[in-house]
């Protein structure tokens, strides 16, 4: 099961409800996040040997869970909030995250994580060109 292929099981409005119930303070993004579903829905997935793989985790400073969503292939962890939006939906779901959370928590947790550095594709691989680009400059000053 692909992100794509989840994607395609649930009405638009449904996963931005769910999203504002596990992240309420996104209440704010709601457009930022439609606008993200309606470019996902005109993507070809980039089928890809990385998986999906959510945990919960327990954050002792903050004294609450986070659901942390990773790439993940043969066994090493990725962080992916930086992959261009198609490796994202040609992903399948690391097994334990497809039996242990549901479609829709799924779909929220992964939208909430590819966002992180932007609402579109483009923004996401500008602040990424971005960073590449100071961690250059900064290896140069050395």
């Amino acid at each position: 099961m692909t992100l794509k292929n989840l994607l395609l099981d649930f009405p638009q409005e449904n996963i931005l409800k769910r999203l504002v119930k596990l992240y309420p303070d996104q209440k704010k993004n709601l457009a930022g996040y439609n606008n993200v579903l309606n470019e996902l829905s005109n993507l070809e997935p980039k089928l890809n040997k990385m998986q999906i793989l959510i945990v919960k985790c327990y954050d002792e400073f903050d004294k609450k869970y986070h659901f942390h969503v990773y790439g993940i292939d043969t066994k090493q962890e990725w962080a992916i909030e930086f992959e261009p939006w198609e490796n994202w939906l040609g992903m399948e779901l690391d097994t334990k995250t497809y039996k242990k959370y549901n479609k829709l928590d799924v779909i929220c947790h992964c939208l909430y994580e590819m966002t992180f550095a932007g609402f579109s594709n483009k923004k996401v691989k500008k602040e990424k060109d971005n960073l590449k680009k100071l961690l250059k400059d900064c290896k140069k000053e050395k």
